[in-house]
């Protein structure tokens, strides 16, 4: 018994040297990386950039500046006093202007662009200062997240005269799907009852401690970026072929024709989140339309989404605008690629131009 507690002593010793070798290591990489001038950087925005919300899942975290760095871009990120992502144009809005909101999910947010890069950062240097252009896309959302946002912020704001609301291949999955528990979603029972709303409030929050230190701390974000960087670089030449692939089968489907049809119950969760954002509008009396975002996989082909978009648009008082072949058919110089589907620096200017044309006369312009 002598000789267990002695070796379980030694044991305890050992542990209690190496973690506190390891703190000192993690103080010394500290002050380092703070003495050379080092940029923290992260490679998922979600926890990065946004904190907890009982009601929408989460929201963005205000004023708040950090590098949003991957294999294919690198870009800085800032929000507002709000969360949501700093507008960055040489236009000023003048007082009384009228006021368009722009809601989505990641494109809208600005992935792997910076500020000024951003479709709404360019839109309002298109616009002038006749008209103020809000981003409040907000990352990962689903469609049922942004009518709880609207609803949101229309109890702290004066309604727009304009919402235009972009709506992904993705949010058709995201209505349906709770993020391990992080956010609300819609729960179909069956096909003759409506989706109910479920997991309000979340039951989960995102973050937590780990992303809290990691936001605060040089060394921990340094080394939670090497960890998901090394992931990136063995996953990236899955991701390239993909990519092609992607384009390879596009070139196969005839033009006009979808793929194949979207399943009921996404259909069905769609339809419930947009009348229900339809609701909110003219309740306020706003004019909205609905933007359905183009996909480099169906370069040719009009998308499973779109499809269903236009037959849901039809007994909404919105406007459904297909920016699907208004992007031309030689998009792919748009995306990030590499497996990435978002817009570059370029597509979002593309972006702006082509939402002036199709909303021009909308905005007054």
């Amino acid at each position: 018994m002598e000789k267990i507690a002695q070796f379980g002593k030694s044991i305890g010793k050992k542990l209690l040297l190496l973690v506190a070798s390891l703190l000192v290591a993690l103080i010394l990489i500290e002050i380092l990386l703070r003495a050379i001038g080092y940029s923290p950087a992260v490679t998922s925005p979600l926890t990065a950039f946004h904190q907890a919300d009982s009601r929408l899942g989460w929201i963005g975290t205000p004023h708040h500046t950090s590098r949003f760095k991957t294999l294919n871009f690198d870009a800085i990120v800032e929000t507002d006093s709000a969360g949501f992502r700093k507008g960055a144009s040489s236009v000023t809005p003048a007082q009384g202007a009228s006021d368009v909101w722009i809601l989505g999910d990641s494109t809208v947010w600005g992935w792997g662009v910076s500020n000024e890069e951003m479709f709404t950062s360019v839109l309002q240097e298109k616009t002038g200062a006749e008209i103020r252009i809000r981003n409040f896309g907000m990352n990962a959302y689903g469609t049922l997240q942004e009518s709880l946002l609207l609803e949101k912020l229309l109890s702290e704001n004066e309604p727009p005269a304009k919402l235009i609301l972009m709506v992904c291949g993705n949010d058709f999955t995201d209505n349906l799907t709770d993020q391990g528990g992080a956010r609300p979603f819609l729960e179909i029972s069956n096909t003759d009852t409506p989706p109910t709303v479920a997991n309000l409030p979340v039951e989960r929050e995102i973050g937590g401690a780990v992303a809290t230190l990691t936001r605060h701390s040089h060394a921990m974000s340094f080394l939670f970026y090497c960890s998901s960087l090394v992931k990136q670089i063995r996953k990236r030449g899955e991701h390239e072929d993909m990519f092609a692939n992607s384009w390879k089968q596009a070139d196969k489907t005839p033009k006009g024709k979808a793929k194949k049809p979207l399943p009921t119950e996404q259909i069905k969760a769609m339809r419930f989140a947009l009348e229900k954002i339809d609701t909110i509008c003219s309740e306020h009396s706003i004019d909205w339309d609905i933007i359905s975002f183009p996909q480099a996989t169906t370069r040719y082909a009009k998308p499973a989404t779109t499809l269903a978009l236009e037959e849901i648009a039809t007994g909404l008082k919105a406007e459904l605008i297909d920016l699907e072949s208004s992007m031309g058919e030689d998009r792919q110089k748009y995306y990030i690629g590499n497996g990435d589907f978002h817009w570059n620096a370029a597509g979002n200017s593309k972006a702006a131009e082509v939402l002036v044309e199709q909303l021009g006369p909308g905005l007054g312009l």
